[in-house]
């Protein structure tokens, strides 16, 4: 059966965008070919129209913030429109092109080297402050939200300017040679140096002052970014190079109070520091206490690990690894550290959503990034999907160019180079293949663009509403959606057919039919953890590669 639409609308004009904004509302702007757009605000889940209003400019963002219950429109020629999302009603409208951070009572909008804060209530401009640079980032240095830490200049070429939240003025100003990156993490805030061409130094940042309270000198010769930095009460841990591995600092002093374990590079997820120890072979990994600094566990797998995820629910870890031209699947006991099955499944994958049955394995690099970093023909363009229960290879689906958009319960949506899919996540079917000219995905609807006309379909366990012609959008098309290329996998889940590796019994006490479970996906990229600028035209994180969302 057919995925069913929701609702469809046919605008007069073209679509030139659709954007999800969080609060039960999608934004779609309507072009005329001449003149301003238009915003139109729909309900996600009926399709009925909230409001719109003409932009004086060409569409920037669209994004709704809890605090202060707002939904705020920008454009590219620097004006911020707010919405209430109840009504649809446009409350004001100021100056500033990108939306920085909100509170109940003020908003901070900044344009270029412009930060402003804006009444929530009428948009009355409180303050207005010049800054240094371009703003880049704005982040609140106290739970109280009285000053803001403002990262301004290009990167290599930071400055963190402190600004008082109530009256816009500067009251420090940390300036450094070769800042390429500042971590914030309420009040840590660090600043990371590079104080040659072959070391950095992290620097610890005095939130009133802005003065350096510390420094710690890495001496390997290693790009350090906010991906190599956990912030604890007990201590900050720094990936320090392949020789000192991760190092933990005296939050402060900044001294050396430790290492996790001789340990490479460290990756948060779920209650644990993961880290490939300097001195082991590949596809080793062990599992840090981040409180302790002492390892709980060693894991060992085929291949170099890739990827890793945690079931909140059943406590275990669920690891990618790929190795001799071959990936696999595995499940691992959280608190023993031992390998409850191992699933090969031949391709080479390094995100794992383990939200729901069945698991879904696939690669997140951007297809044009994933030659640079696997070895030649190694590049997977599969998605799988395996039971979490006994490790089987249920299914898999393969596109040129694929990528996993999303996933809900029921449904995958993936995307290959000139097709997109909405597979059933029990079975691997096709369940819709769209014409489309755009889409955009919020997780739990797919809206898809044709020409004029945006289409809304629930992925939720929801049964979809009937479709409605609203605004005269005209009957929807059938679709048999018996398209694509969904392969059931053996239950050694290899693409040759080989029986290698051992699938172990799952606990006694998991659920037969386990209910939807929370999960931290992480990716062991080679460049991450950088910050992504939301409103930015590349559709892959340049520092990663990884695929964004449409």
């Amino acid at each position: 059966m057919t995925l069913e639409a929701q609702w469809n609308h046919r605008l007069a004009g073209s679509v030139a965008d659709v954007r999800y904004c969080s609060c039960g509302l999608v934004c779609v702007i309507e072009s005329s070919g001449s003149g301003n757009p238009t915003a139109r605000i729909f309900a996600v889940d009926t399709g009925t129209e909230r409001g719109n209003l003409v932009l004086d400019g060409e569409f920037r963002s669209a994004s709704y913030r809890e605090s202060p219950g707002l939904l705020f429109v920008t454009t590219r020629n620097g004006r911020v429109y707010a919405i209430a999302p109840e009504t649809g009603e446009t409350r004001w409208t100021a100056a500033g092109s990108r939306v920085a951070a909100a509170t109940d009572d003020v908003v901070y909008a900044f344009d270029g080297a412009t930060l402003r804060a804006i009444r929530v209530s009428d948009g009355t401009r409180e303050w207005s402050s010049a800054l240094p640079g371009p703003v880049t980032r704005v982040s609140e240095l106290d739970d109280a939200g009285d000053r803001l830490g403002v990262t301004v200049g290009k990167p290599r070429d930071y400055t963190l300017v402190g600004v008082d939240a109530a009256t816009g003025a500067e009251r420090f100003r940390h300036r450094a040679s070769d800042v390429s990156g500042y971590h914030i993490d309420g009040e840590a805030i660090l600043a990371i140096v590079a104080d040659d061409h072959f070391t950095e130094s992290v620097r610890r940042i005095d939130g009133r002052t802005g003065a350096e309270r510390w420094a710690y000198a890495v001496d390997d010769p290693v790009r350090i970014d906010e991906s190599n930095i956990e912030v604890s009460d007990e201590a900050i841990h720094v990936y320090a190079g392949e020789d000192a591995g991760v190092t933990a600092l005296n939050p402060a002093t900044g001294r050396p109070t430790g290492t996790l374990g001789d340990s490479g590079n460290a990756v948060s997820c779920g209650p644990m520091l993961f880290s490939a120890p300097a001195d082991g072979e590949p596809g080793e990994l062990d599992a840090v206490d981040p409180e302790t600094g002492e390892r709980s566990w060693r894991l060992t797998a085929d291949g170099e690990l890739t990827g890793a995820a945690f079931d909140g629910e059943s406590g275990d870890f669920f690891f990618a690894d790929f190795g001799d031209e071959a990936g696999s699947v595995y499940r691992v006991d959280g608190a023993a550290g031992t390998v409850r099955w191992r699933c090969p499944i031949g391709g080479n994958v390094n995100s794992l959503r383990v939200d729901a049955d069945p698991l879904v394995a696939a690669n997140s690099l951007h297809p044009m990034m994933r030659d640079m970093f696997a070895a030649e023909g190694t590049a997977d363009d599969s998605v799988y999907a395996i039971d979490r229960r006994d490790g089987r290879a249920e299914w898999s689906f393969s596109a040129e160019g694929l990528v996993v958009s999303g996933a809900t319960a029921r449904f995958v949506v993936v995307s290959g180079e000139e097709s997109l899919y909405v597979l059933r996540r029990a079975d691997g079917s096709v369940a819709l293949e769209p014409d489309y000219d755009r889409y955009e995905l919020d997780g739990e609807t797919l809206f898809v663009v044709r020409g004029a006309t945006v289409t809304a379909y629930p992925l939720t366990d929801s049964p979809p509403e009937p479709p409605t012609d609203a605004e005269g959008g005209g009957p929807l098309p059938a679709d048999d959606a018996d398209r694509g290329d969904t392969r059931p996998l053996p239950s050694d889940g290899g693409k040759d057919g080989s029986t290698d590796g051992e699938s172990l019994p799952a606990p006694d006490d998991d659920p037969a039919e386990p209910a939807k479970r929370e999960d931290t996906t992480v990716s062991f990229c080679p460049e991450c953890g950088v910050d992504l600028d939301s409103e930015a035209d590349a559709n892959f994180c340049m520092a990663c590669g990884a695929k964004l969302p449409e």
